[in-house]
């Protein structure tokens, strides 16, 4: 567990920098939206929007 929260921010550090975000604002938001998604949606919801998002992304890759 402690591996994978230390690559979580390794991560967001990365992304942060390449889109030059603050880490600080960066995990707030990723904070937001998990809170958002999980308390707002049912799960069957969820998995519709994540496949749509996951198509999207084949389509834009395309």
């Amino acid at each position: 567990m402690k591996d994978l929260k230390r690559r979580e921010i390794e991560l967001m550090s990365r992304v942060c920098a390449r889109n030059g975000v603050p880490p600080k604002l960066g995990r707030m938001l990723v904070k937001l939206a998990e809170k958002e998604a999980y308390e707002n949606n049912s799960q069957t919801f969820r998995i519709k929007e994540y496949q749509s998002l996951i198509n999207l992304h084949f389509k834009n890759n395309e």
